[in-house]
């Protein structure tokens, strides 16, 4: 099996896993998150649908390591989103 052939069926088994965990509430839960962070901060079409994708995919690495709380993944998620469109808290070093 070769490298992408072995991310591919990765990424597979962990989306079966949360949808599994979740059933059809991963779209809510998604949904959820980018509701909330679209009240803060306006996102275009094209961004709204890059960040689906990528939430979905953090959401559910989340969910396959055995985190089930609907509320604490919506905090994840949340959080996730910040970063990636306003950049790292200053006020956070990392250390």
């Amino acid at each position: 099996m070769g490298r992408s052939q072995l991310a591919q069926a990765k990424c597979c088994k962990r989306g079966h896993i949360a949808l599994r965990l979740f059933g059809g509430a991963m779209n809510d839960l998604v949904d959820r998150i980018l509701t909330a962070y679209q009240l803060t901060r306006p996102l275009d079409g094209e961004l709204v649908a890059d960040s689906r994708r990528k939430i979905t995919g953090y959401i559910e690495s989340l969910a396959a390591a055995g985190q089930r709380d609907a509320k604490q993944l919506t905090v994840y998620g949340l959080a996730y989103l910040k970063e990636m469109h306003e950049g790292r808290d200053p006020h956070f070093t990392g250390c």
